[in-house]
């Protein structure tokens, strides 16, 4: 099936008991998107993700990734790559940053049996990266910027169409985000649909085309310049605060929204 769009949320509605984490979500993610997802805690960003991956039952909507609904065909999955936003990778083994990567193979019903092909096509996305100088390292010894593009490039590697990221610059410096905004943009630029979480707008600001305001319910969506005004961020925060202006940018100063 051809779609113009890379994910579709139809009145999506999740709840925990009785918590309500999403209300009537309606949104289409066209393809090439590069959506950032933003709001205060518990305002159900990651939950959002998840749905996507149908990895959390819905109350009440659908959902179409690539134009199938992924709780009735996970098929579909195989063609979305995921970053957590808290990825555990044991250091205690000592896996090199390639064997990280090929991990990104793993999903599928058969295991690696030209494994120097997988191996050829990890390292590529590796220096794509920028990363070539480190595959062969220990994965427990780089750098935090590093590691997460590692993560990055095994969600990448099977060519996913649609990527997913929860908190990608969490705990990053501003060297580290800035080199994985970078990759991301590189992937955008290939066609990759991109749907990433963040509390800190500024890594992405000149690379997001479209920004959905999220508590519970969809706020705002569309241009950061339309999405970023005082009504809108007061209606999704409770607060008012400045928005920097620069070069046609908007980046609002927020502050530490991060969900712990």
């Amino acid at each position: 099936m051809t779609t113009s769009y890379s994910v579709r949320y139809e009145h999506v509605w999740v709840r925990y008991g009785e918590h309500i984490a999403l209300e009537d979500i309606t949104f289409n993610v066209p393809k090439g998107d590069f959506l950032v997802v933003m709001g205060p805690n518990g305002a159900g960003k990651s939950t959002l993700l998840k749905t996507t991956l149908a990895l959390v039952p819905l109350w009440r909507g659908r959902i179409e990734v690539l134009g199938r609904d992924p709780y009735r065909d996970k098929s579909v999955l195989r063609k979305v790559g995921y970053v957590p936003q808290r990825e555990r990778v044991n250091e205690n083994v000592p896996l090199r940053a390639i064997d990280v990567v090929l991990m990104g193979f793993m999903n599928g019903i058969r295991p690696l049996i030209n494994k120097e092909k997988y191996i050829e096509k990890a390292f590529g996305v590796l220096r794509e990266m920028g990363l070539e100088g480190v595959a062969y390292k220990l994965y427990s010894e780089l750098s935090g910027g590093q590691k997460q593009r590692v993560l990055i490039a095994r969600a990448i590697v099977g060519n996913p169409e649609v990527l997913l990221l929860d908190e990608p610059f969490s705990a990053l410096d501003v060297h580290s985000s800035r080199l994985v905004a970078n990759s991301l943009k590189k992937l955008n630029d290939k066609g990759k649909t991109i749907i990433l979480v963040t509390h800190d707008f500024a890594p992405v600001a000149n690379y997001a085309k479209r920004v959905a305001l999220l508590n519970k319910r969809v706020i705002a969506i569309g241009r950061p310049t339309e999405v970023f005004t005082p009504e809108n961020i007061e209606k999704t925060y409770g607060v008012r605060a400045p928005i920097a202006i620069a070069g046609g940018i908007c980046i609002p100063i927020l502050g530490d929204q991060h969900e712990r």
